[in-house]
């Protein structure tokens, strides 16, 4: 029996982003003995790191959606023939694939795809993955168009229990939900000492090369002791981390603000961010320096004993990346995870793998994953932006602070929920998840084992 195709549509393999992670996890483990691998994602032209994914890419500097409309009619034709059906998988935001779903309506439509979805929509079965969180649909996107995009997918697939609610209200069709999952053999508990001595010890090569490089005429004297001092330090402080990208719908000022009052009763206090950036690039992003010197934080890279890290992004290669992000995890207390609304929260379940307890907003499908009462902050009202289909909530940073400060003073719970979590954790692993994503593929499989047959019976005829 000859192989299904099945096409893949989201962010980089390679991406650090939640949809890279998890587009790419999952497509490693497909068994390529039943179906053929392909993926088309924005700027990435592919590698030899996943064997068997033809992959395919607008390497010139284009737009996102433009990037996928424009190698999309390029990539079916070349990765399947001109007639031959197969399965199309996307994890997206629903407003981000409304040019499958309405090519000729949609805002972000381009005359390349709705020319070819006009001609070779019946020829593949969408499975839409996807998320419900804060950012909603643009302006210039009416809400109403999320439950018109869900439905026009063949098999729609939410990630949370709160998504498929949020979105069984206005959609006609029947909305699956499968789990995002967690890489346990990579992510799991680790000696945290060796953890801290393993990052730090990195830190400061890092440091001093970086001195050695800028200062070459400083005496290495000099720079031992430049990089002792400006070396971020775990000690045995307690430790949070936060893995946020730098956007409005996360709450980074929230985040800072609860760390600064932490401070005041736990003074050598640390803070690891991962944010993908530290500056306010785009229009939706935290000036993040800027808050911590308004806050008088001591910044890495600036300050002498800093007690703030922000790391801008943690690509290695995959595997490696989720190593990484290990340790880090492992280096820390206690994770934070605030937002506009998590369509699953992924950062939650990774901290949760690795042992350790994670603050979040008692809203969206943050709630599905808190293993203790007292991982969740309240929110203190909802507020709408534009047009978005789901509330926003508004934070106390005294009380996210106020969840630090008991973690900080109770080890015992952190340890008690760090194993709920790790427990958690095991039930939400790849082995367990795997099952469901390969379940649906031979159901959609079927389908287009049936249409094949179709098809050649009516050449033959």
């Amino acid at each position: 029996m000859d192989k299904i195709p099945l096409l893949g549509l989201s962010d980089p393999l390679v991406a650090p982003t939640g949809f890279g992670r998890g587009s790419r996890e999952l497509f490693v483990r497909i068994p390529q003995d039943l179906f053929r691998l392909a993926y088309i994602s924005t700027g990435w032209a592919g590698s030899s790191r996943f064997p068997g994914i033809q992959t395919y890419a607008e390497t010139r500097s284009t737009p996102g959606f433009d990037c996928c409309q424009t190698v999309f009619p390029y990539a079916v034709t070349d990765f399947t023939g001109p007639q031959e059906p197969f399965i199309l998988w996307t994890l997206l935001d629903p407003w981000q694939t409304s040019w499958i779903s309405h090519p000729t309506e949609s805002p972000i439509r381009s005359a390349a795809s709705e020319e070819f979805l006009s001609k070779h929509r019946d020829r593949f079965k969408w499975i839409g993955y996807f998320p419900i969180d804060g950012t909603g649909p643009r302006p210039d996107h009416p809400p109403r168009w999320i439950g018109d995009i869900i439905s026009q997918m063949d098999y729609p697939v939410a990630m949370s229990r709160w998504g498929q609610k949020l979105c069984n209200a206005v959609c006609s069709k029947e909305i699956r939900v499968i789990s995002h999952a967690v890489n346990i053999q990579a992510l799991k508990p680790v000696d945290r000492s060796k953890a801290r001595e393993s990052v730090q010890g990195r830190y400061y090569r890092t440091l001093a090369a970086t001195i050695t490089e800028k200062y070459p005429e400083v005496k290495i004297e000099q720079v031992v002791q430049e990089a002792d001092s400006r070396t971020f330090r775990f000690d045995q402080n307690f430790v949070v981390i936060c893995v946020m990208a730098n956007r409005a719908r996360k709450y980074w000022w929230e985040v800072l603000q609860a760390f600064k009052l932490l401070l005041v009763s736990v003074p050598n206090a640390r803070l690891i961010g991962i944010c993908s950036s530290r500056h306010a690039t785009e229009e939706d992003m935290t000036p993040l320096i800027e808050c911590c010197h308004d806050l008088e934080l001591r910044l890495d890279n600036e300050a002498h004993n800093p007690n703030v890290w922000l790391i801008e992004s943690v690509v290695d290669r995959p595997g490696v990346e989720d190593q990484t992000m290990s340790l880090l995890y492992n280096c820390a207390d206690c994770a934070v995870l605030l937002s506009g609304g998590e369509g699953f929260g992924l950062p939650q379940l990774e901290a949760h793998a690795c042992g350790i307890p994670c603050i979040v907003g008692d809203y969206s499908a943050s709630t599905e994953l808190a293993v203790s009462t007292r991982e969740l902050v309240s929110p203190r009202g909802f507020y709408h932006v534009g047009s978005n289909q789901t509330r926003r909530p508004i934070y106390s940073p005294k009380d996210i602070a106020d969840r630090l400060i008991y973690a900080a003073q109770n080890q015992a719970w952190c340890q008690e929920t760090g194993q709920l979590g790790i427990a958690q954790a095991s039930e939400r692993s790849w082995e367990k998840v795997l099952p469901q994503w390969t379940d649906l593929f031979a159901e959609v499989a079927a389908g287009i084992s049936s249409q094949r047959e179709e098809r050649a019976g009516a050449q033959v005829v």
